[in-house]
């Protein structure tokens, strides 16, 4: 089926029920006589669709018999002069009357009785009986409907105008807004009473004088409310919309349900923006899909110059890293947004200020007995906590959901102190000052109102987190999650392992959520849900950082791996477990170099914020226990030689890597190794020391410009 042939379809079926007669299909084809074959199959198809909705009892198009362009005899209701009809719908035939007794101009419609409709009649009447219980000038009044007559009538508010969809394209911009700013406002005002149109369309809504909207058929469509019915491809009006307008068409119009407007009022509310001259912030997928398809070719071309040599990898790395940049969204948070506003940051400020408060509010409550009951706290915290809420809900339904974001987050600070504050003050898992296991064992704080209150805020925070699907509110949940964790470790010796600095026991409770972080998120990817999955990778990787470190004190590491390092200590150290520590604390950092590799080589995108913080800390890691291990001065000389030699070699590591974080970590473990050096040889005083500096120093500099050089002469054209 062509384009041009629907168009001339469009114009028969209009000739045809305007005037009731039917064009010669060659005549709409002037010199296209191949279309003329395509044009009478789509006629006759009409005809038959036509023909299956059946005529309506007791009225025909025409008298029987009567020739072809005929009038057909009007029908006659009671108490009412028919005057003419008016048109045709998907219910039937609508005519103008004259009521007779009141003296109106009212429309009838007759209700067709096939079987299809009379399925759906009992809805229809629910909702007609709905309609008749609130008023609104925007949508066509129902008078009253006569069930027992045959067939079934309809008498309504009758408008004289003319069709939206017909007088539109002569309208402004600002005209057509405004209309559809009052339809959407009086669509929600029948959901609010629960009754449902189905069937909104141009064709379904009048403008009378002052182009003021009449919403027609409400409630008429025998379709099932939560099914679509709509088939085909709609007519889009040219370019040249003000980009508020298209943003609005355009969210109106997402695939998905759940990115359309919630509801007309959503709707309504940014059309009142445009008309007001404020910005709309609605931002539809498609922008992001535009973003996106357009963005692929130049990746595309990034691969070629890499697989061409024209760049390096490095730098292909961050010409990916600039374009997921673009792909971020600025409604998320300040974390993730790619221009940082004043609004931005006041808003994320305010919300830190009120952390602050709250924690400064806690102890003034719990410690300093400055406050008493619960009424105060009620107005300080819980108030506001729901304020807060409510607000961010307000915000986020409109668009604003950057702000509503900062305001969930501010929320979320409150509630946890609150919650502590009203456990003890209602004696709700309260303990004794000396009960034995407590984290707090001054009796503030027990171990079971912190796991209350963690989990309480963990649920709050995920259900948040999946509702406006968010990395801030995703950042939040994982950070809970670990709190969750130590909060549930109380009851096993939390407190105990501090005191005995038994970090072991500690490190072991918390690396199985390294695992369980990686599979929630590759769980939640799958789900297309990447807005959680990167914030449990990048979770995934500090817990171990954290855990492995953790491991690594007191040697127990290379205790729970076989290995003892007693052979390679001095034989009079103050601290045996120095070295094996100092080991593993090493190793440890070559490992998230490792980890960091194979994430970046095997893993998926998400994780590049996760391989970024493994890759920047690893040379640190490495490093720095050396640097503390001679600073103790109770090992050979020759390792603060060696210490220096590995910080050297990683400052030239850096090249092949293309790491600044590789550059400045030798570079300053390689100052620290040569002050050390210096220390504990006695040669800060010896000005030889500095000389030698100095001619390394000048000898690096004229190695630089000759490799320089060299590389000038083979980049050189010709060389």
């Amino acid at each position: 089926m062509t384009v041009e042939a629907e168009t001339l379809l469009a114009r028969w079926v209009e000739h045809h029920v305007l005037r009731d007669e039917e064009l010669d299909p060659s005549a709409l084809c002037p010199g296209r006589p191949d279309l003329v074959p395509e044009l009478q199959a789509l006629i006759a198809r009409y005809r038959a669709v036509s023909g299956s909705l059946g005529g309506l009892p007791g009225v025909t198009d025409r008298a029987e018999g009567a020739p072809a362009g005929t009038a057909a005899p009007l029908p006659a209701f009671e108490g009412f002069r028919t005057i003419e009809r008016i048109g045709t719908g998907g219910m039937g035939e609508v005519y103008k009357l004259h009521d007779l007794k009141l003296d109106r101009l009212v429309a009838a419609k007759i209700v067709r009785g096939d079987g299809g409709l009379a399925s759906g009649l009992a809805g229809f009447l629910s909702e007609a009986r709905a309609l008749a219980l609130f008023q609104d000038r925007r949508i066509v009044q129902i008078h009253e409907f006569r069930d027992q007559a045959a067939p079934p009538v309809l008498i309504m508010e009758y408008v004289d105008g003319f069709e939206l969809g017909r007088l539109a394209p002569s309208l402004e911009f600002h005209q057509r807004a405004r209309i559809m700013k009052e339809v959407c406002e009086a669509v929600h005002h029948a959901h609010e009473v629960g009754v449902q149109h189905r069937d909104l369309k141009p064709s379904n809504i009048m403008l009378a004088a002052e182009l003021r909207p009449k919403i027609l058929d409400f409630g008429l469509s025998a379709s099932e409310p939560t099914r679509g019915h709509f088939r085909g491809t709609p007519n889009y009006l040219a370019p040249g919309a003000p980009e508020s307008l298209q943003a609005i068409a355009l969210k109106a119009l997402e695939a998905r349900p759940v990115d359309r407007y919630q509801s007309a009022r959503e709707m309504a509310l940014d059309l009142a923006r445009f008309l007001d001259g404020r910005p709309v912030t609605t931002r539809p997928s498609r922008y992001g899909s535009v973003l996106t398809a357009r963005i692929r070719p130049h990746l595309e071309q990034v691969e070629d110059w890499l697989r061409l040599k024209l760049i390096h990898p490095h730098e292909a790395g961050r010409i990916r890293s600039a374009y997921r940049a673009l792909e971020r969204r600025d409604d998320d948070w300040i974390g993730e947004s790619r221009v940082l506003s004043y609004s931005q940051i006041l808003l994320y400020l305010g919300a830190f200020l009120l952390l602050c408060g709250s924690v400064f509010y806690f102890g003034a409550h719990r410690y300093w007995g400055d406050i008493r009951g619960i009424a105060e706290p009620f107005l300080v915290l819980a108030l506001p906590f729901v304020a807060l809420n409510a607000a961010a809900h307000a915000l986020a339904s409109r668009g604003q959901k950057a702000v509503a974001v900062a305001f969930y987050l501010a929320g979320i600070s409150l509630l946890p102190l609150f919650l502590l504050i009203l456990f003890h003050d209602q004696h709700l898992w309260v303990v004794p000052r000396d009960m034995p296991g407590q984290l707090f064992q001054n009796g503030a704080v027990s171990n079971r109102q912190i796991q209350v209150t963690v989990l309480v805020a963990l649920v709050w925070t995920s259900w948040l987190a999946f509702r406006t699907r968010t990395i801030a509110l995703s950042t939040v949940f994982a950070v809970l999650g670990v709190l969750l964790t130590f909060a549930v470790l109380t009851d096993f010796g939390l407190r105990a392992w501090f005191e005995d600095q038994t970090w072991d026991r500690l490190a072991l409770r918390l690396l199985p959520l390294v695992p369980i972080y990686v599979a929630a998120g590759l769980g939640l990817q799958a789900a297309n849900r990447t807005w959680f999955g990167r914030p449990l990778y990048t979770a995934a990787a500090l817990l171990l950082v954290v855990s492995m470190e953790l491991l690594a004190l007191n040697g127990e590491q290379f205790r729970y791996l076989g290995i003892r390092m007693a052979a390679f200590q001095p034989d009079r150290v103050s601290d045996a477990q120095l070295l094996p520590t100092v080991a593993a604390m090493t190793l440890n950092g070559m490992l998230f170099y490792a980890v960091a590799y194979c994430a970046e080589r095997f893993g998926p995108d998400l994780m590049t914020t996760a391989t970024w913080v493994l890759f920047s800390l690893s040379p640190f890691a490495i490093m720095e226990p050396l640097a503390y291990l001679g600073e103790s001065a109770e090992y050979s000389h020759a390792f603060l030689w060696f210490y220096l030699g590995l910080a050297v070699a990683i400052v030239l590591l850096s090249h092949r890597r293309q790491r600044k974080s590789f550059y400045y970590a030798g570079v300053i473990n390689t100052g620290f190794a040569l002050w050390l050096i210096a220390d504990q040889y006695k040669w800060l005083d010896r000005p030889a020391w500095a000389k030698v500096l100095i001619v390394v120093g000048l000898a690096g500099l004229l190695t630089g410009l000759g490799l320089d050089w060299r590389e000038r002469r083979h980049t050189r054209p010709g060389s």
